[in-house]
């Protein structure tokens, strides 16, 4: 923090050369009077955000991936300097904005944060659909150890997955109590095939399950891109 104005090129340096000039700030705590002076990476954000204590493997936090929080605060960025700019079309002036990272991550959390605040028990995955408790939402070991993502939430997803691994019989306990027993009776179907045979099938099944793929196998088969599509009415 402060680097910049100490290099003469920060906010309110280069605004008055330019007052049409915005100005977009990606902080670790945030820079208004009162926020945090201390550095920050990413790891630090994810962690003070609850996600990592949402993502264990056992009992143990996992380190994460991909830099959450900088990617994160970086799609805040160009969504606020867009918002800016159009802004600046009425008011003909810039403006300064600080996107802090330590609270693009907690933006990201905020659906998690709603169901804490509600007094259920978040952080040790207890009691939650999306982390792994339902057999119908969860991750799979293949007979090769590769692993089968399986997002079969809803019933009409499940009765195909069902029928697809050919254990139809399991359709109608999609909502059973127990679902230790379940995940374990489809644990044992997923490992007897390997994930080749796994993604071939349920690329003619719609039922929300995918192959879990390495970096290269994604970066492989699809190149990344975001494509905008706009429809004339006129």
């Amino acid at each position: 923090p402060g680097v910049l104005e100490r290099l003469e090129v920060g906010a309110a340096t280069l605004r008055e050369l330019n007052p049409r000039l915005i100005y977009c700030a990606i902080s670790a705590f945030g820079a208004a009077p009162g926020d945090s002076p201390l550095a920050g990476h990413d790891l630090n954000f994810v962690a003070r955000s609850g996600f990592l204590a949402m993502t264990t493997v056992g009992d143990e936090p996992a380190m994460p991936g991909a830099q959450l929080a900088d990617l994160t605060s970086g799609l805040m960025a160009a969504t606020a300097i867009l918002g800016a700019l159009q802004a600046r079309e009425h008011s003909g002036t810039g403006c300064f904005l600080d996107v802090p990272m330590d609270g693009a991550m907690r933006w990201l959390m905020e659906p998690w944060y709603a169901v804490a605040q509600a007094g259920e028990a978040v952080d040790k995955q207890v009691g939650h659909i999306l982390v792994g408790n339902l057999a119908c939402y969860r991750l799979y070991r293949t007979a090769d150890g590769r692993h089968l993502a399986v997002a079969a939430l809803e019933p009409h997803f499940w009765d195909r997955f069902c029928v697809a691994i050919g254990k139809p019989e399991l359709v109608r306990r999609h909502s059973d109590a127990d679902q230790a027993a379940l995940k374990a009776e489809v644990a044992e179907v997923i490992a007897q095939r390997p994930l080749a045979t796994w993604a071939a099938i349920f690329s003619q099944v719609d039922a929300c399950v995918t192959p879990v793929w390495t970096v290269a196998e994604a970066a492989a088969a699809e190149p990344a891109r975001v494509e905008l599509r706009v429809k004339d009415e006129r």
